[in-house]
This record gives structure tokens, C-alpha cells and sequence, in this order.
């Protein structure tokens, strides 16, 4: 039971950290960050499905893995 704990807290864990990879790499590809003429150009809905995927299904599993 420790090591299944262990274990979904490590995944929820990576898969915080990998949403937070694919929010860092949406914003620098989105041009967000230039005031040029990419000014103004927002982020792929794909990208937001991603991050938001990624980012919850983490909770989940980290939540998970505390409560056992």
C-alpha cells in the first residue's frame, strides 16, 4: 500500500511539472512575450486542453496517492 502511495504521488508529481513544461513552451511559441508584430496572438485551445489535462490529472493523482 506504501509503495502504491509512493507511486501515484511521484505521478501526480510528474505530471504537474510536465504541465507546467507545456505552459512554459505555449508561451514562448504563442508569441505572447514579443510586442511586435506577434503581439497579441494567444495560445492553441489544444494547448489550453493540454495544460489543463496535464495539470489536473496530476491533482488527481497526487490527491489520490494522500489519501490512501
Amino acid at each position: 500500500m506504501e509503495t502504491l502511495r509512493i507511486l501515484l504521488q511521484g505521478l501526480g508529481i510528474l505530471s504537474m511539472v510536465a504541465a507546467l513544461a507545456c505552459a512554459g513552451l505555449t508561451f514562448v511559441f504563442s508569441g505572447l512575450r514579443s510586442l511586435g508584430s506577434g503581439a497579441g496572438r494567444s495560445p492553441r485551445p489544444a494547448a489550453i486542453a493540454i495544460i489543463g489535462g496535464l495539470g489536473g490529472l496530476g491533482i488527481l493523482l497526487f490527491w489520490a496517492g494522500r489519501s490512501l
